[in-house]
C-alpha cells in the first residue's frame, strides 16, 4: 500500500510537471522515471532496462544516460535531471526523428529530435520515449538478432534500413481490399470483447482472423513474415503507450485526456486502413488492435509475447483455443 501511494503522488506530479517542463531532459528524465514505475507494472522488465537516449537539438546531438563513452562523441556535462553523465558532437540525424537503433558501438539508443521538432506536446513525447525504450527492450532479448536474421527478410541490406524499406505489395488492389476489411474486423472484435458476452468476442475474434488469413494467402511467405514482425514489433510498441496512459490515469485524472487521445486515434486509424496511402503505418494499429485483443483474453499476456517471437498470429489463434 505505501508503494501505491508513493506512485499514486509521483503520477499526479509527473502529469503536472510534464506540462510545465521546458527542458527535453527534463522530460527525458520523467520517461524514465514512468518507466519504472507505471511502466514496470504494465510492461515487467520496461523499468530495469537501460534508457540510453540521444537528443537531436539545433545543430548538436547529446547522449544521455549511457554508462562509459561512446565512440565519436566528446564528454558533456552531468545533467542534473538525468542524473547522467551526457556526451556530445555535432548533427548527423535529422532533427525531426523518432527511432532506436543500435549507434556505431552496438548500444540500441532512442535517436530523437526535440517536441517542437517532431510535432508533440510533452506528455505525447514522453510516451513516444516509452515506445521506443520497448523497442529497447525488444533488442535485448536473447535471440532477437539471430531470430531476425533467421526471418531473411534482409537481402543484400547491411543497414537495418530493409525494416523500413522492405518491398510489402501495399498497393496491390487485391492487398489493399483485404487490408481495409481487417481494420473493420478489428474494430468488431474490439467493441465485442468489450461487451460482457465471451461468445461474442470470440466470434468475432474468429472473423478476423479469417481477414488475416486472408491477408496471408495473398502475400509471399517472405511478405507474410515481414507484416508478422511489424505487428509483433511496431504494433506491440504502439500498444505500450495507450497502456501506460490507461494505467496512469487510474491514478492521476490528468493522463485521462491522454489515454482517450491514443484509444480515439488507434480506432481512427482501423477505421480508415488503407495500404495503398499509408504503407508500413498499418501494422502500428493494427498490431495495437491485436495487443489488446490479447489483453482482453488471456493472463499470460504479455509473458506468451516473449515466448512467440516475431508474431502474434499463434497466441491469436491461442486465444481461441482457450476458449474453446
Amino acid at each position: 500500500m505505501k508503494q501505491l501511494v508513493g506512485i499514486l503522488f509521483w503520477l499526479n506530479v509527473f502529469a503536472a510537471a510534464a506540462e510545465s517542463a521546458k527542458t527535453p531532459a527534463q522530460l527525458i528524465a520523467q520517461a524514465r522515471d514512468l518507466a519504472g514505475t507505471v511502466g514496470e507494472a504494465v510492461w515487467p522488465g520496461l523499468g530495469e532496462e537501460p534508457f540510453s537516449v540521444l537528443l537531436v537539438e539545433g545543430d548538436q546531438e547529446t547522449l544521455f544516460c549511457r554508462d562509459g563513452s561512446a565512440l565519436g562523441f566528446e564528454p558533456g556535462r552531468h545533467d542534473p535531471a538525468t542524473d547522467c553523465q551526457t556526451w556530445t558532437r555535432s548533427r548527423q540525424y535529422p532533427p525531426d526523428w523518432l527511432a532506436s537503433f543500435p549507434l556505431s558501438d552496438g548500444i540500441p539508443t532512442i535517436v530523437v529530435g526535440t517536441p517542437e521538432q517532431t510535432g508533440r506536446d510533452a506528455m505525447d513525447w514522453v510516451l513516444t520515449l516509452l515506445h521506443e525504450h520497448l523497442h529497447q527492450l525488444q533488442y535485448a532479448m536473447p535471440g532477437y538478432y539471430p531470430g531476425v536474421a533467421a526471418l531473411d527478410l534482409a537481402g543484400d541490406d547491411q543497414s537495418g534500413m530493409w525494416m523500413l524499406n522492405y518491398p510489402f505489395p501495399y498497393a496491390d488492389p487485391a492487398v489493399a481490399a483485404v487490408v481495409e476489411q481487417l481494420g473493420k474486423a478489428a474494430l468488431d472484435t474490439l467493441d465485442a470483447m468489450d461487451s460482457e458476452d465471451r461468445q461474442s468476442g470470440a466470434n468475432a475474434l474468429g472473423r478476423y482472423l479469417q481477414y488475416r488469413s486472408r491477408l496471408q494467402d495473398l502475400v509471399s511467405d517472405a511478405d507474410w513474415r515481414y507484416a508478422e514482425l511489424q505487428l509483433w514489433q511496431e504494433g506491440v510498441a504502439r500498444w505500450l503507450e495507450l497502456a501506460v496512459a490507461r494505467k496512469a490515469a487510474e491514478g492521476a485524472a490528468g493522463f485521462q485526456p491522454l489515454a482517450t487521445k491514443k484509444l480515439s486515434a488507434i480506432r481512427s486509424e482501423l477505421a480508415a486502413l488503407s495500404s495503398s496511402s499509408q504503407g508500413r503505418v498499418i501494422f502500428y494499429p493494427l498490431g495495437a488492435a491485436e495487443a489488446m485483443m490479447l489483453e482482453a483474453s488471456t493472463h499470460q499476456w504479455p509473458a506468451v509475447y516473449w515466448d512467440q517471437p516475431f508474431q502474434l498470429g499463434g497466441q491469436l489463434q491461442g486465444v481461441l483455443y482457450e476458449d474453446d
